[in-house]
Order: structure tokens, then C-alpha cells, then sequence
């Protein structure tokens, strides 16, 4: 799992989406970009999960040195594609030269720790920067990536189940935001009933 801040108390279902993963027999292995806040009003689980966190930018510049020129001798060609990627942010997308190097540096690091842990799938929570550093990740490695973030229209949800091919959704029936009622049921219906894969179960 891929997130900006992990473990945040804003966001404590994604630590125990983990957990319930863990529990089921999938190993799951945990980045942060940003180190955890606010770990004094944790639980003791939860600073247990931001201790066994990489945390980004904690790492020095030699560690992410050390990690990008590992990535270059194993495969050149490899590096100079991810390159080329973070630079064309600098036309699309942040269109800002640092955004563009940090988010290559991350990247490095992030292809790094995969290869030690025996990533075989990225699931980045939210559409932010760190969904960048993910897709320069995996278009390095080849391995699968996944996004997800709050509120999505029932097509493109479709899209998404046509390719995670899932055997099961599980979803609020809905949710409240400020004064409006969000109804997440019926898109999800809706979405299952425009995609080619049907989930065995709802």
C-alpha cells in the first residue's frame, strides 16, 4: 500500500482495510511518503504499523542515491524510460520542474523497496501525487497498480471492474456530505450492470 500519510487518524479505514487484508493471508507491505502525525493519539496497533512504514522522506540523500543507481545498473533502458516519464511532467501534468525530480527521486526509492519486499501489486489510496510516483513505479517493473479514491461515476467504476475482475464488492449503501446525501448502492448497480466481468457477489 502506497499513501501519502500512513497510518492518519483522518483515514483509519485504510488501516484496517490492511488489517482485514493481513487476516485473510495476504501479505501486505506499507509506504508513506510523508511520516505519520499525531501518533500520541494513535492506538498502540497503529504506531506499531507506523514504525514497520518506509517512510520516504525520512531517507537521505545517499539512501536515495544508493537506490537509483541500483535501479540504473540493473536495467539502463528501464531507467531511462521512467526518466522520460517524470519529464514529461514538465509539459503535462505538475507542469513543475522539482514536482517532476521529486517525484522521479520517490519513484526510485519506491522501485527499490518493492524489489526487496517482492511487490507483485501497488495499490496507491487517492488520486494525488502519490499515484504519479506509483505509475512511474510500476512502468519501470511492470507490475500491477491500482487506484483508489473517493467518489467515481458508475462508468468509469465499470472500467475498474473489467480490469480488477473481482469476485466480490463490498460498499456503503451510501454517505452524507455536509447536507447532501450520497447514494454509492445504486452506481455501484449501475456500474456492475455496464461492465463485461459480473462480480459473484454485491
Amino acid at each position: 500500500y502506497l499513501c501519502s500519510e500512513y497510518p492518519a487518524i483522518s483515514h483509519t479505514f485504510i488501516f484496517r482495510e490492511i488489517c482485514s487484508l493481513r487476516e485473510n493471508g495476504i501479505k501486505v507491505v506499507t509506504t508513506s511518503v510523508k511520516p505519520a502525525q499525531h501518533l500520541e493519539a494513535m492506538t498502540t496497533e497503529e504506531q506499531q504499523e507506523a514504525a514497520n512504514t518506509l517512510v520516504m522522506k525520512r531517507l537521505s540523500p545517499f539512501a536515495i542515491l544508493k537506490a537509483h543507481c541500483k535501479i540504473l545498473v540493473r536495467s539502463p533502458a528501464g531507467y531511462l524510460r521512467m526518466l522520460a516519464m517524470a519529464l514529461s511532467f514538465l509539459v503535462k501534468g505538475p507542469k513543475n520542474p522539482i514536482k517532476a525530480l521529486g517525484y522521479l527521486a520517490e519513484a526510485g526509492i519506491l522501485i527499490d523497496w518493492m524489489k526487496n519486499n517482492r511487490v507483485e501489486h501497488v495499490h496507491e489510496h487517492f488520486a494525488n501525487p502519490t499515484a504519479l510516483v506509483a505509475m512511474l513505479a510500476c512502468a519501470r517493473l511492470g507490475v500491477i497498480h491500482s487506484v483508489v479514491f473517493g467518489g467515481f461515476a458508475a462508468n468509469e467504476l465499470a472500467i475498474r471492474i473489467d480490469h480488477a475482475q473481482p469476485k466480490i464488492i463490498i460498499c456503503a449503501s451510501g454517505a452524507i456530505e455536509g447536507k447532501k446525501q450520497l447514494a454509492y448502492k445504486p452506481l455501484v448497480e449501475s456500474a456492475i450492470e455496464q461492465s463485461s466481468h459480473k462480480p459473484a457477489n454485491t
